[in-house]
């Protein structure tokens, strides 16, 4: 169980410093032939659940949880999977577009990204909004500041 847990973290860590419109990580882990948890990672830490084994004593409702579980993570909004609703991507992940204060900036160029899987996740992008050109940083706490 060490290397699963390892494993989700190394994935997570990858996710949340490669993909600069990631607020947090769902991440379900399946092991055996029927057991499974949750694990929620953001720049703060992570949440587990507990170990759930489909073969306890409710084996038909904790089979129809995880289904909606699976549903839920393939049909809900982008957002509750972890993506920050205030950006917008390219096909290729990269961040175009910047909602802040209810007007849309196009992304010029990235001026700063961390690579740290803790803490603040500070970025720094030049934007552009009619013909002018602003820095924006929007920190680990996702609160844009122009």
């Amino acid at each position: 169980m060490g290397k699963l847990v390892r494993t989700v973290v190394d994935k997570s860590y990858i996710i949340l410093t490669t993909q600069a419109d990631r607020v947090f990580v769902p991440i379900l882990s399946v092991w055996g032939h029927h057991k499974f948890w949750l694990t929620i990672s953001d720049r703060e830490g992570q949440l587990r659940s507990m170990v759930y084994d489909l073969s306890d004593f409710r084996p038909i409702n904790l089979s129809l949880d995880f289904l909606q579980l699976i549903v839920g993570f393939c049909f809900t909004d982008m957002q509750y999977v972890g993506y920050d609703p205030t950006m917008i991507t390219d096909k290729y992940g990269i961040v175009k577009l910047i909602k802040c204060c209810s007007k849309f900036y196009d992304v010029v160029c990235t001026i700063y990204g961390t690579q740290s899987f803790v803490g603040h996740a500070t970025h720094v992008w030049e934007v552009e909004h009619k013909q002018k050109h602003f820095t924006l940083r929007i920190p680990g706490s996702r609160k844009p500041a122009l």
